[in-house]
């Protein structure tokens, strides 16, 4: 047997059917690469439901656990700005927790979201009027007022506040 030449043994080393070849390997990557996209895509949880947040939620606060139940309400509004009941629950639950400003900024909130509701506005008046933001507290009283003119409760709470005098001062 003779000894092969250098240009014949590096004929024999070139891979045949490149283009072929390069095809392939394109076509087995694309698959991989479309198999774990559609994996990923698959097993991507659904966005939690509103509805079971809540009834969480009001199942927590119901057993006191009011820092359990905000951060389900609170994703409840990431999910839905517009959720009067989630914004009503914060209030609450807040205001359990003892966090005033909080209680003061979901009141807020709910009355900018329902400003046709008088005991929205009612609450707020109220959280408005134990912080000693009276000027604020009686624009709460007059828009109730203005929503209900037969109101007798908020006419005495605004001649109330009205004469009032902040012992602070």
């Amino acid at each position: 047997m003779t000894r092969p030449t250098i240009d014949e043994v590096i004929s024999e080393l070139e891979p045949k059917h490149t283009a072929r070849n390069v095809w392939i390997a394109l076509f087995v990557v694309m698959l991989v690469a479309g198999g774990a996209i559609a994996y990923f895509w698959i097993k991507q949880p659904p966005p939690p439901d509103p509805a079971v947040l809540i009834a969480d939620a009001k199942a927590l606060i119901k057993t006191e656990k009011f820092a359990q139940a905000i951060d389900k309400l609170e994703k409840v509004y990431e999910l839905d700005q517009t959720n009067v009941e989630a914004c009503g629950l914060l209030v609450y639950a807040n205001d359990g927790l003892g966090d005033r400003p909080q209680t003061i900024k979901w009141a807020k909130k709910l009355v900018e979201l329902k400003p046709n509701d008088v005991m929205a506005h009612q609450r707020f008046a109220y959280l408005l009027e134990e912080e000693e933001k009276i000027k604020e507290a009686i624009e709460q009283w007059k828009t109730i007022l203005s929503l209900d003119p037969e109101n007798r409760h908020a006419q005495s709470k605004l001649e109330e506040l009205v004469r009032w005098k902040p012992e602070k001062e």
